[in-house]
């Protein structure tokens, strides 16, 4: 009980009501989703008129829920797909998604290593790609998404010197009229502790999706994001996650999607 009313005052210090869209108090129409896709990740950025943007595509077996979503939305075409590392929970979906949506351009991180296990798969969706004829980006840290105009994004250049997927995926930072977003994709402590050194002077996070799915935090990365609300991508798994020491450190100030389903965002 503690836990769920904490929750609606996180709520509702952002001017949101539980069952509606919940506001930010920015753009009228920009919305972010974070999918229910059970243990992976895939965050819809919808801004009618300006941009549809997908980062990552979840797990294979999510994809049929992504393309539905987005057939409700009425997005009818994705100008990016941003897949932040090579992790099945994370472009497992986007083969099957880039043969039922049109998808301009495909945007990956080129700075990390592609497990073996995985080879097959990521050569396969970037032959798909081009044989769709989308083209294809890498992505590394401190470059500007123009994208996502006219607000302000760029990706975090915190993973220098690492090849490992998860420390080194791609860490994306919106500036929404004032309302910073993070998405904080799978880096690990020792990243975080980097991103807060080099943002520490920047003003601080109104809405932080929690990396590694409820994963460890440092408390500096905290530290950006005093007031912020944390939004935890995750499902069944093996590994404990959302950890039960992230949830009791972020005092009820979270949502869940494998609780409360696809997580709105009017902003």
């Amino acid at each position: 009980m503690a836990t769920i009313l904490a929750t609606l005052a996180a709520l509702l210090s952002f001017g949101c009501h539980p069952g509606m869209w919940r506001s930010m108090g920015m753009k009228q129409d920009w919305k972010l989703t974070v999918i229910d896709v059970g243990y992976g990740n895939a965050t819809l950025l919808h801004y009618p008129g300006f941009f549809a943007v997908l980062v990552d595509a979840g797990p294979a077996e999510a994809a049929g829920k992504i393309v539905a979503l987005l057939a409700r939305r009425g997005i009818k075409h994705l100008d990016a797909l941003i897949l932040t590392h090579p992790h099945p929970d994370h472009y497992g979906g986007a083969l099957e998604l880039t043969r039922r949506v049109v998808v301009d351009g495909i945007y990956y991180n080129a700075a990390v290593d592609v497990p073996p296990e995985e080879k097959a798969k990521w050569e396969e969706l970037q032959r798909e790609s081009t044989r769709r004829g989308f083209f294809l980006r890498k992505l590394t840290g401190g470059e500007k998404l123009q994208e996502l105009e006219p607000f302000q994004a760029e990706v975090a250049p915190i993973s220098e010197g690492t090849r490992d997927p998860n420390d080194g995926s791609l860490v994306i930072r919106i500036n929404a009229d004032g309302k910073i977003i993070w998405l904080a994709c799978d880096v690990g402590p020792g990243v975080q502790e980097k991103l807060a050194g080099r943002y520490r002077k920047s003003p601080p996070a109104d809405l932080v999706q929690a990396p590694h799915h409820g994963g460890a935090l440092h408390p500096d990365f905290l530290g950006l994001a005093p007031g912020a609300l944390w939004l935890i991508s995750v499902g069944p798994n093996p590994w404990g996650m959302p950890l039960p020491a992230t949830l009791e450190t972020l005092k009820g100030k979270y949502l869940r999607t494998d609780e409360q389903g696809d997580l709105d965002f009017e902003i």
